[in-house]
């Protein structure tokens, strides 16, 4: 992943990452206030060893400091602890004292520091003053005994003193705590997510699945549940004229190619095909052509669903000898666009497809309309879009962005090159707009009604599973 990813990612979980660091601040503090507050009290200590006739005093200061060492262990001993009960009667055990009381030695110092930390602050001075008058009587009961002169005296330089406020929990610190483990998680989760994730999210992406070139990538759009079709006020949206750049592509392939009839299909189920090929259709017979649209989708017909048309008879009723070609073609709208449904669910829709009967009537077809646009099943599940690509002049193969697995459109792929279907391009469906994408728009804005603008970035942000539309 390069930088730009990693940061186009985390954009893109920002939500999710701010979530989670309020969550950990939150578990920060609630911590803060579960755990019970400490006080601390501090006494200093100096050690001297007094200087003999003929010693040399760097010598002296360096067995003073060796000594602090040790001392530091003896501050710290259930010895000196069940010394300071005795002495202050403070009601705990031994071990459980000395572990109250820690010590430090300043480097290359004889100054040795005993705190006490406890949850009750008075009885932390309370164990400080102990410690104060009985480490050096101990001191001196250990280095001292059965000498007519001191070997170490350990003097009191400051304290015993209660240090001001709690010595922990520390709201700052937990807090930071809080807030660095949930940056940490929901980085964490961003990144992971997206190594994990093995779908298709940009025209690089789908073209390396497909070995295509990637004709256009149309737009997540906020209405397109509601008003699926490009007519109207949604003539005049950036999903209008992504679908205008994608009849302006395949003009440039058909130049080179003379794709008369096309065949518009997808990996799986949920890709937006039908819709696409529908849209194409219109966006098409904005050019003055004379359109054909065919459902070829005898499954799960959706074209005459979304044009509000009759279903009762159609292709599949020509196909088995059942109705003649003029009487089941329906114009739609007033410029030249005629469409012919799907029909009567038959028994065997591949077999029908792959007839002669097929091949002769799209002959005809595309001698009477300037474009026929077909719109068939998904490849995966059935067969029906191969046996079909092979008898039209160019298929596009629609792929749903940021769900649809990589391998799977890869199979695809593979699929219509096995039969050598005339695959000429690829239509990125259903894609989330990005910055850079929108940066290339420059200053055009198209028109968009209040309640759009209202629900625009509400509605992008929302899962692709709320546009399940074929």
């Amino acid at each position: 992943m390069e930088l730009q990813t990693y940061l186009g990612t985390l954009r893109k979980h920002l939500i999710f990452i701010l979530v989670a660091i309020v969550i950990g601040g939150g578990i920060g503090l609630l911590m803060f206030w579960r755990t019970p507050a400490t006080y601390a009290s501090e006494v200093q200590f100096y050690v001297s060893t007094p200087l003999p006739d003929g010693n040399n005093a760097q010598s002296v200061s360096q067995f003073a400091q060796a000594r602090v060492n040790s001392y530091v262990v003896l501050l710290s001993s259930e010895e000196l602890a069940s010394r300071v009960i005795r002495a202050t009667g403070v009601d705990l055990d031994p071990s459980d004292l000395a572990q109250e009381i820690t010590a430090q030695a300043d480097v290359n110092t004889v100054l040795v520091t005993a705190t006490v930390t406890d949850q009750d602050a008075e009885r932390s001075l309370l164990i400080a003053r102990g410690v104060s008058t009985e480490f050096p009587q101990m001191v001196d009961e250990l280095d001292n005994a059965g000498r007519t002169s001191a070997l170490v005296v350990i003097n009191i330089v400051s304290g015993p003193t209660l240090l001001p406020g709690q010595a922990s929990p520390s709201l700052r610190i937990y807090l930071l705590i809080g807030i660095a483990a949930g940056l940490v998680i929901g980085v964490g989760y961003a990144l992971l997510k997206e190594l994990l994730d093995t779908s298709v999210h940009t025209p690089a992406d789908a073209t390396e699945s497909t070995g295509v070139p990637i004709l256009a990538s149309l737009p997540m759009d906020p209405e397109m549940k509601h008003s699926p079709l490009i007519v109207g006020e949604q003539s005049a949206t950036p999903r209008a004229e992504a679908h205008r750049k994608l009849r302006t592509n395949l003009q440039f392939v058909d130049a080179a190619q003379n794709a008369s009839s096309i065949l518009v299909t997808s990996s799986v189920p949920g890709e937006g095909k039908s819709i696409t090929a529908v849209n194409l259709a219109l966006s098409l017979v904005e050019t003055g052509e004379k359109i054909l649209l065919i459902d070829a989708d005898m499954r799960k017909p959706q074209v005459s669903r979304y044009l509000d048309l009759a279903n009762d008879a159609g292709l599949s009723n020509v196909l088995a000898g059942q109705a003649e070609l003029d009487e089941v073609l329906q114009p739609w709208g007033d410029q030249g666009l005629t469409v012919l449904a799907s029909g009567s669910v038959p028994p065997n829709p591949a077999e029908l497809l792959g007839s002669q009967r097929m091949r002769d009537l799209l002959m005809d077809l595309t001698s009477q309309f300037d474009r026929v646009v077909i719109d068939s099943p998904p490849i995966l599940p059935v067969t029906d879009a191969v046996v079909i690509s092979r008898e039209v002049d160019g298929v596009l193969l629609v792929i749903r962005a940021h769900k649809t697995p990589r391998n799977e459109v890869s199979h695809a792929a593979a699929s219509l090159r096995a039969v050598d279907a005339p695959v000429v391009g690829a239509v990125l469906n259903m894609r989330n707009a990005s910055r850079l994408d929108q940066s290339y728009s420059g200053n055009y804005r198209y028109a968009a009604s209040p309640r759009r603008q209202r629900g625009i970035h509400r509605v992008l942000r929302r899962d692709a599973r709320d546009y399940e539309l074929e």
